[in-house]
C-alpha cells in the first residue's frame, strides 16, 4: 500500500513541476520557447536533468529526471510545495515525459502534457524484490500507456491556466488486489506578474478498494489554494 500511496506523491510533484514550467508562458511562440528554455536551464541547477529534447516549429518533447534530492527539496519548498530531503530522496530516479504544444487551440498559448515514464529507484527496486512480480509488470504497462498523464494549458493572455488528469480505472493484482478509480480531476488558476497566484481543483471521484476488506472513497472534492512560494 505504501508504494501505491507513493504514486500519489509523484502526482503532487508532477503538478508542482507543471505549475513551475508554465508560469510566465504568456507571449507568442518564439517568446514562449525562450521562456521554456530559461525555465529548463533553471531546473538543471535545482537537482533535475533534462534529456532527450526534440524541438519542432510548434511543439517539443523532453524528459525531466530527478537526480539530487537535497536540491530538489529546497527548490520545491521555495515553490510552496512542502517537502523534506527524506521525502525527496524517495523520488530519485523518477523520469517525467513532457510534450509541449505552442498555440495548440483557440484557448492555449502553450500547453503541456506530463506523464511519468519511470518510477523512482526506491519503488522500482522494492517491486522487483517482491515474490509477486505482477505489480511491477502492471505499473510498467500503465506508464507505457500514459495512465497518469496530466494536461495543462495557459491562455493567450497569459493570466490563467486550466488542466486535467486522465481518468484512472485500474486493478493492481497481487496477494491482495487493489482497485483504483479516479474520475474528473480538473484544475484552473490565475497568473499574475508571471507568477502562479491561485489554484482551484475539482475531483468528482477517487476510490481505493481491497475487495471485502477496505474501501476508501471521496466524491465531489473541491479545493482552493493560494500559492505562497515564488514560482520563478
Amino acid at each position: 500500500m505504501g508504494k501505491k500511496l507513493g504514486l500519489a506523491v509523484i502526482g503532487v510533484v508532477v503538478v508542482g513541476l507543471i505549475y513551475y514550467i508554465t508560469a510566465g508562458s504568456s507571449q507568442l511562440t518564439e517568446q514562449m520557447k525562450a521562456q521554456v528554455n530559461t525555465e529548463l536551464s533553471s531546473l538543471q541547477t535545482e537537482g533535475f536533468s533534462v534529456k532527450g529534447r526534440e524541438i519542432a516549429e510548434t511543439k517539443e518533447h523532453f524528459i525531466i529526471t530527478f537526480d539530487e534530492p537535497q536540491k530538489i527539496a529546497h527548490f520545491l519548498t521555495r515553490q510552496g510545495v512542502q517537502m523534506n530531503v527524506n521525502d525527496a530522496a524517495l523520488l530519485k530516479g523518477l523520469e517525467v515525459g513532457v510534450d509541449v504544444a505552442y498555440l495548440d487551440d483557440t484557448y492555449s498559448a502553450v500547453s503541456f502534457d506530463m506523464y511519468p515514464l519511470a518510477l523512482p529507484t526506491a519503488i522500482t527496486t522494492s517491486l522487483k524484490e517482491e515474490k509477486d512480480k505482477k505489480a511491477f509488470t502492471q505499473i510498467e504497462k500503465m506508464l507505457k500507456k500514459k495512465t497518469f498523464l496530466m494536461h495543462i494549458a495557459v491562455n493567450k493572455l497569459g493570466n490563467g491556466f486550466k488542466g486535467y488528469m486522465n481518468d484512472i480505472d485500474e486493478t493492481l493484482e497481487g496477494e491482495k488486489n487493489v482497485d483504483i478509480k479516479m474520475k474528473g480531476l480538473t484544475f484552473s488558476g490565475d497568473i499574475k506578474n508571471n507568477i502562479i497566484h491561485s489554484v482551484k481543483q475539482d475531483l468528482k471521484l477517487l476510490t481505493m478498494q481491497v475487495p471485502q476488506e477496505m474501501l476508501v472513497s471521496f466524491e465531489n472534492l473541491k479545493s482552493d489554494y493560494a500559492i505562497t512560494g515564488k514560482t520563478l
